[in-house]
């Protein structure tokens, strides 16, 4: 209820932004293994690691908000430093 409280309803856009934004679904390579994957950037709230929705404010959220198709962004991890190129993102 408190979420809703202070909710504002976003217009959808009449021309579609070529950048990454909250609730865009992203194709991503691994530049190492070259294997894909698929992830939605969505609000902390609505995390579902299950279903590769992943948080804003995650080092691999923060670094694909803003970026366009072709991008590559590195992340660093516990493992290591990650490598993706965004092959497509989908509004």
């Amino acid at each position: 209820e408190d979420t809703l409280k202070v909710a504002t309803i976003i217009e959808e856009k009449k021309a579609p932004s070529t950048k990454s934004t909250v609730g865009d679904c992203l194709l991503l390579c691994d530049l190492e293994s070259g294997e894909e994957c698929r992830y939605t950037i969505v609000d902390p709230r609505e995390v579902d690691a299950l279903k590769g929705k992943i948080s804003i404010v995650s080092p691999l959220g923060r670094a694909l908000l803003g970026k366009r198709s072709g991008d590559t962004v590195e992340v660093k991890a516990p493992a290591g430093k990650l490598r993706f190129q965004i092959k497509n993102i989908e509004h």
